[in-house]
Formats: structure tokens, C-alpha cells, sequence
């Protein structure tokens, strides 16, 4: 039996799809509302410009928080649909803009893709 783990790029042990912080550890669960989400607008406080106030969609692309693929980096297709074209849960545009951000020696935990049991 073959088991495939999620992607989870910080490590934090959520999964990008579900992390609303997907380069920066989670302050809380994103399961567990309010946790780590003082003011309840979707983003854990870990990227979150101003967590005491409430911006349910912080990048202003018309996509909420919680469903944004990249909620800090506004989507720029027409469509509204949102790019992932490496297939981790997170949108293209956010992901450039960490890589831009990260200096060349750094490396990111790569968690295990498979666990043969």
C-alpha cells in the first residue's frame, strides 16, 4: 500500500490547500475558527498586515481569503480563475513572489511525497 502526503511548504504540518499562510508557520489551526485569527477575516496571523483589523479579502482581487490560492498577491487573470501551474495548492503569482523573497542559500523543508507502508 502506497500513501501520497500533501505538500505543506513551511512545515507546519497544514497543507497548502488548507494553509492560509502557506510560507510563514501558522500562529493557529486554520481549522479552528479564531484560532491564531484575531480578527476573524481568514488569514492566520503569521501573514496577516493587520490582524486586529477585519479584511476578508486582503489582496483586493475579488476572491476571499480563505478560497484565495495566494490571499497577500492579487490574481491578475481575466478569467478569475486562479493559475497553479506547479500543482502545490498555491497560486503561481504567490509563489514567484516567495521565491523572490527567499534568499538563494535558503532551503524549505521538503516533506516526504510517499510513505510505502
Amino acid at each position: 500500500m502506497t500513501a501520497f502526503g500533501l505538500r505543506d511548504a513551511d512545515g507546519d504540518g497544514i497543507e497548502n490547500a488548507l494553509d492560509t499562510c502557506p510560507f510563514d508557520v501558522n500562529v493557529g489551526h486554520p481549522g479552528v475558527p479564531g484560532d491564531g485569527d484575531a480578527d476573524l477575516d481568514g488569514l492566520d496571523a503569521a501573514c496577516d498586515p493587520n490582524d486586529l483589523f477585519s479584511n476578508a479579502d486582503e489582496d483586493g482581487d475579488q476572491t476571499l481569503n480563505r478560497g484565495d490560492l495566494c490571499p497577500l498577491v492579487p490574481g491578475h487573470d481575466p478569467s478569475g480563475a486562479q493559475k497553479d501551474s506547479d500543482f502545490d495548492q498555491i497560486a503561481t503569482s504567490a509563489t514567484s513572489t516567495a521565491r523572490a523573497r527567499t534568499p538563494a542559500t535558503a532551503t524549505s523543508p521538503s516533506p516526504p511525497l510517499a510513505t510505502i507502508l
